[in-house]
């Protein structure tokens, strides 16, 4: 069976170190694979600044690098704040390419578990192939908008049957084809 890699980005003050602790938690409970948390490291940039578009997708090829042949995905939990708009005119909680089974999440503005724990679910979906889902109001992987007015991850929200039965088609076959 292969690991989840957890590795902490960043300064983590006492709320953040909690947080990152139900985070730990919480993919042990909901994965059958076996979780390691690798040390923590640190970025060379200033805790205040965001870490922007182009350097988001240059963080995912290195934790991609960072997949050895045991490892089944790896999380990054970061405390910097990060930018996934190209024009540099948003934040972003999280960020994952599709299947690439690496997921970033940054705690900078996170300040409540349920937002960290349903923010670490909804780009882990990413990581393993879920893209936004458009089928059902309410859904974890719905794309969150600040311009709609809502933030259902800021709620106790799951993934819909759809997007369920998704990622149950690819466990099981991550499962036939020996994982």
């Amino acid at each position: 069976m292969k690991n989840i890699y957890i590795i902490p980005y960043g300064l983590f003050n006492e709320a953040k170190k909690q947080l990152f602790t139900e985070i730990k938690a919480l993919v042990e409970r909901t994965h059958q694979n076996k979780t390691i948390e690798l040390p923590k490291r640190e970025l060379p940039i200033k805790p205040h600044q965001q870490i922007g578009y182009m350097g988001l997708h240059s963080f995912i090829r290195k934790s991609e690098l960072l997949k050895r042949n045991d490892a089944h995905l790896v999380l990054v939990i970061l405390t910097y704040d990060i930018n996934g708009d190209p024009n540099r005119t948003n934040f972003v909680y999280g960020y994952s390419k599709v299947g690439s089974m690496v997921a970033l999440v940054s705690l900078a503005r996170i300040t409540t578990k349920i937002l960290a724990l349903n923010n670490v679910r909804h780009e882990m979906g990413h990581a393993k192939g879920l893209n936004h889902c458009e089928t059902t109001r309410g859904c974890l992987m719905e794309e969150y908008s600040e311009r709609r007015g809502y933030n259902l991850r800021d709620h106790n929200v799951d993934y819909c049957m759809r997007c369920k039965n998704i990622l149950n088609e690819m466990k099981n076959n991550y499962k036939k084809s020996g994982g």
